[in-house]
């Protein structure tokens, strides 16, 4: 996507993807989830393919969104290593795109809007509404991800499958345009967010400053 695609965003467009049931192990079609991945052995969670689509619909998505695209999941310890083999034995970041940085993991599903709100995500595809409904407020465009047991809130657009997925956001390699419409949820939390990080900054130089003093003063007792 061309960075100087009109858009109504107040920051450049950012995309957060979760794992379970999005990227591997999709619900079944009466949203009943896929737990192969948790519970089998490691090697049969190591075989575990990829969603249908994700080796096509992930890459352009890296491309549309001009590479800022995260991943993030809530895992625990175990799940969190085996999930990293998962991106390794698939070669994951080399077929996608997504940089091998650019992946966050929390215990707790309301800590991914820290991770939303930290890194200006605008967009976040995940297949459970509890999280989304936790992000409102602080991503502008969420994505309800694979067939659900209940009918989707008025405030998610719904994506069955990867395919439906670059149906919403893409128009070839560039986000289509009801994608960069009116946020309807930025608001105050992105301008706490980034008060946060330039009172951060100005900590960072008064600690500096003070630091100095010091050091001088160190110096004046020592002549």
């Amino acid at each position: 996507m061309s960075t100087s695609t009109p858009h109504d965003l107040p920051i450049p467009p950012a995309l957060g993807i979760d794992v379970g049931r999005v990227l591997m192990c999709p619900a079944d079609s009466d949203g009943r989830p896929d737990t192969s991945f948790l519970v089998g052995s490691d090697a049969d969670a190591l075989a575990t393919p990829a969603a249908p689509g994700v080796w096509d619909v992930v890459p352009a998505l890296v491309r549309a969104f001009a590479g800022r695209v995260m991943i993030v999941s809530k895992a625990g310890p175990r799940i969190e290593a085996l999930t990293r083999r998962w991106f390794a034995h698939h070669d994951f970041f080399g077929r996608t795109g997504v940089r091998e940085d650019a992946v966050r993991f929390c215990r707790k599903r309301p800590e991914k809007r820290d991770h939303a709100l930290l890194n200006g995500l605008t967009h976040f595809i995940d297949d459970r509404r509890d999280v989304l409904h936790h992000l409102q407020g602080a991503v502008p465009f969420l994505y309800l991800f694979g067939a659900q047991s209940e009918a989707p809130p008025a405030w998610v657009v719904p994506v069955a499958d990867w395919a439906a997925v670059a149906d919403a956001l893409l128009d070839g390699d560039e986000l289509c345009g009801h994608a960069l419409g009116q946020p309807h949820a930025v608001g105050r939390d992105h301008e706490r967010v980034t008060g946060r990080r330039e009172a951060r900054g100005r900590d960072r130089e008064d600690d500096g400053r003070a630091a100095s003093a010091r050091d001088r003063g160190r110096a004046d007792r020592v002549r």
